[in-house]
Formats: C-alpha cells, structure tokens, sequence
C-alpha cells in the first residue's frame, strides 16, 4: 500500500457578489478536476463584492491557473 499526502493551499479571491458566482468559481475548478477541499465565502462591508477562499489540494497546476478571469 502506497502512503502519499498532499499538501493543500488556500486561494483568496475576491469576486463581484451576484447570484450564480459560486456556481462559476467552482465550474471552474471542476473543469480542470480541482478538488476543492473546503469554502468560505463572506461579503466586503459597504461593498457588492465579496470574499471567497479555496481549500484547494496543491498541484503543479495551479501555478499556470494564477491569471484573473474577467
């Protein structure tokens, strides 16, 4: 039996806060088969953005996945 461990990396975006972001946030992830691992989501005071950190498990990956989407 094979023991191996992953590292995990938390991502912080920060997105406009509309209905449906947290449906495109994580289509895009499953798209490239990310496992997100665990999420938090909370709203920027005086704000129509919000906050939203990834649980994500650390890959090679990741580092061509750094550009913003618009």
């Amino acid at each position: 039996m094979q023991n191996t461990t992953h590292d995990n990396v938390i991502l912080e975006l920060t997105v406009r806060n509309h209905p449906g972001v947290m449906t495109h946030v994580c289509g895009l992830f499953a798209r490239r088969a990310f496992n997100v691992e665990g999420i938090l989501c909370l709203p920027i005071q005086d704000s129509d953005k919000s906050h939203i950190w990834l649980l994500v498990n650390d890959d090679q990956r990741l580092e061509q996945d750094d550009k913003p989407n618009r």
